[in-house]
């Protein structure tokens, strides 16, 4: 049985949920100004009329990689999925991207940029703090595991989907 005394000196546990609680209303304030759409028509509105035409496989490819790599600006998977998931599936179902697919890659990429850097996921900077990875290697690394992580669900994930029948 926890007293009001042990939960109260659980310095590390309080630290946590402020800062999750700040990363989450900041990522709240950036869509409430508008922000998050913005971003979203902008790159909505340059892979569509640079795009115009291509393959809406191509297309999913850039408008993942751009959700994907917009992580490195956010420290919380949380916060990035709150303020940039719908406004990403948005602007993919209106490049003509099947609904599923989309959402799908979306979703999973939503769990895979964590190895991005130290701080992309809560465990990040406790390992990160144990000290046995360099910043710059952690971030090599991150970068070359995304590729993979990118170029699986793109080929496999799409194909599984497929025979599945989701698009």
């Amino acid at each position: 049985m926890l007293t009001w005394e042990d939960v109260k000196s659980e310095k590390g546990a309080w630290d946590t949920l402020i800062w999750f609680a700040a990363l989450l209303m900041m990522a709240n304030q950036l869509k409430k100004l508008g922000f998050t759409s913005w971003f979203g028509n902008l790159i909505g509105d340059s892979i569509g009329s640079t795009m115009h035409g291509t393959s809406w496989i191509i297309i999913l490819l850039l408008l993942n990689a751009a959700y994907f790599y917009t992580h490195y600006f956010f420290a919380s998977g949380n916060a990035q999925i709150a303020a940039l998931y719908a406004v990403f599936l948005g602007v993919g179902l209106h490049l003509n991207i099947p609904a599923a697919p989309m959402a799908l890659m979306l979703a999973f990429t939503s769990s895979l940029y964590c190895s991005l850097t130290q701080y992309t996921h809560a465990r990040g900077p406790i390992l990160f703090g144990a000290g046995y990875v360099p910043t710059g290697v952690w971030w090599r690394t991150g970068f070359i595991i995304s590729l993979f992580n990118q170029a699986v669900f793109l080929t496999v994930g799409l194909a599984w989907w497929k025979v599945l029948g989701l698009y």
